[in-house]
């Protein structure tokens, strides 16, 4: 497919118009590549629980913003933005979703 000419050679500007239509065009944010964040906020939500002189259950009853008795992704979302004032540029859907992972034990997508 890139060697048209069958010398055994690529040109550059072919692996780029491959590269730009598999992979550039996808963005992937690889920028976090630690945990830092998602432990920064379990540290929060600890602290909040303990400001607030929460139990467990009423510290869930918080969190599940729709009362369906589960946290989803959405309600862990607006838990963090809203309750515990995380600014929202820092509130990536990549982060949701890998704490999410990290809360979910038993890897049944809700907490």
């Amino acid at each position: 497919y890139l060697d048209k000419l069958k010398i055994g050679m690529v040109d550059h500007s072919d692996v780029l118009k491959l590269l730009k239509r598999t992979v550039i065009d996808k963005v992937i944010d690889v920028t976090e590549d630690n945990f830092d964040w998602h432990y920064g906020i379990i540290a929060k939500i600890k602290q909040w629980v303990k400001e607030k002189n929460l139990n467990v259950d009423d510290a869930f009853r918080i969190a599940d913003a729709d009362f369906d008795g589960f946290i989803s992704k959405k309600d862990l979302t607006y838990f963090v933005k809203d309750v515990l004032k995380v600014l929202a540029e820092d509130v990536t859907s990549p982060r949701i979703d890998r704490l999410f992972k990290l809360m979910d034990l038993f890897k049944r997508g809700r907490i």
